[in-house]
């Protein structure tokens, strides 16, 4: 006879559906006991925290790529049959053209945008290469408003 306390009660074969009722009757049972014992919370948890470490990582990671000096490529300028100076960029993975440069003999990095109307310096990075103050005016990207 068949303890009512066994985990695992002995196959019977009347054409399978016992076999099989016992076999999910056990699945239901464990997810039952590991819905009471908080086990699937706890993993739903560690899954959440898993995808934000690892969404955090590759953020950090494209970040600090993006600061490396060499995702800024040195331009190729040429002088063209008529004298004028050609200066060639290719546009990065994003379309964006990053360029290293000078102002007043001190390197600064680029991002030249095609698109502008007006051409603008960090404050921060006038005021170390000693460039005279222009007009101020608010800029907008996508990134929000700067001065």
């Amino acid at each position: 006879m068949d303890n009512p306390d066994s985990k695992h009660k002995p196959p019977r074969h009347d054409n399978g559906w016992t076999v099989q009722r016992e076999r999910t009757d056990d699945v239901v049972n464990q997810a039952i006991e590991r819905m009471k014992s908080g086990s699937v919370v706890k993993e739903k948890r560690a899954q959440r925290i898993k995808f934000i470490g690892i969404t955090a990582a590759v953020i950090a990671a494209l970040f600090a790529f993006s600061q490396l000096d060499f995702v800024y490529q040195k331009p190729v300028s040429e002088t063209a049959a008529n004298g004028d100076i050609v200066i060639t960029l290719k546009a990065d993975h994003a379309g964006h053209y990053l360029s290293k440069g000078l102002i007043n003999g001190e390197p600064v990095r680029f991002l030249v945008d095609t698109g502008a109307t007006r051409v603008s310096i960090p404050l921060k990075v006038a005021e170390k290469l000693g460039l005279p103050l222009g007009e101020q005016f608010k800029t907008v990207t996508a990134n929000g408003f700067g001065t």
